[in-house]
């Protein structure tokens, strides 16, 4: 995904998350195991995909996650492999989702010319001609190494998307997104998707970053009645991050400390 459009920053704290829907956990990691990942949840998703993940990335996406203190860690490297000058991961939940409360606690990197991502995205395609953006795309999570206390929240569809350059997309401000561990929701119905950042773990707010309606509108705008993938990566350099890389901060570590996905039950 290359984001165009500027950003908007979101200033409005609402109260506390709580669903009136009752729902049905059907996936968690909490990271509870030192070495490799658990394979049974989750897939590495390996190479450098077509243009470079869409986006020119630089990176080559290898292996490079383990589990460590309760933590998985996802490590981007500047060596060579094969073509490419860097390396990291990107990781794509086996587990597909559909209407419900996706939450991730994460600490983020902040070097010039990474992109931290948390996204959703289609398991099939039902809509269209392409996979994207007609089958749409969720952004809980787009973090730039260049604007390292702005978090981007974002969805992409047929009708709204970055070739169109009227993507839809908000920002919170997070001083500490690189120092602290953070959490990440989102709410996802079948008539609307908000997400949303805690600032501190003893705050009673949640900053909502982005909400996006389905109205009356087709599937042009709401592609999101279909399961998704959740994946998780850590790039480097290309469309969106930019070209200019502090090579010096290498390597860096995207840590997260759990991911949870509960189902509604609609």
């Amino acid at each position: 995904m290359q984001e165009t459009k500027r950003p908007h920053v979101a200033k409005v704290q609402i109260a506390p998350i709580i669903s009136t829907r009752t729902s049905t956990p059907i996936f968690h990691d909490e990271f509870l195991r030192d070495g490799s990942i658990d394979l049974n949840k989750w897939e590495f998703l390996e190479g450098t995909g077509e243009n470079g993940w869409g986006t020119h990335q630089q990176q080559y996406y290898t292996r490079n996650a383990h589990c460590e203190g309760n933590r998985l860690i996802i490590e981007a490297r500047k060596e060579i492999h094969k073509e490419s000058r860097y390396t990291s991961a990107r990781l794509r939940s086996k587990q597909t989702f559909l209407y419900g409360k996706l939450e991730i606690r994460a600490k983020l990197p902040s070097a010039k010319g990474t992109w931290s991502s948390f996204v959703l995205l289609p398991a099939k395609r039902t809509y269209g001609s392409a996979m994207w953006p007609e089958n749409g795309e969720i952004n809980l999570v787009s973090l730039l190494g260049s604007n390292p206390t702005m978090i981007r929240s974002s969805v992409c569809t047929k009708s709204n998307n970055p070739l169109r350059d009227n993507i839809p997309i908000n920002m919170a401000e997070v001083p500490d997104a690189n120092t602290q561990f953070k959490t990440y929701t989102l709410l996802w119905s079948p008539d609307q998707i908000e997400m949303f950042v805690r600032l501190n773990d003893t705050d009673s707010y949640d900053r909502r970053i982005l909400l996006w309606e389905k109205l009356n509108r087709d599937w042009t705008f709401w592609p999101f009645d279909q399961r998704f993938h959740l994946e998780i990566y850590l790039g480097v350099g290309g469309d969106v991050a930019g070209n200019e890389i502090d090579d010096d901060k290498f390597p860096q570590q995207l840590e997260i400390a759990s991911v949870r996905f509960e189902e509604w039950n609609i």
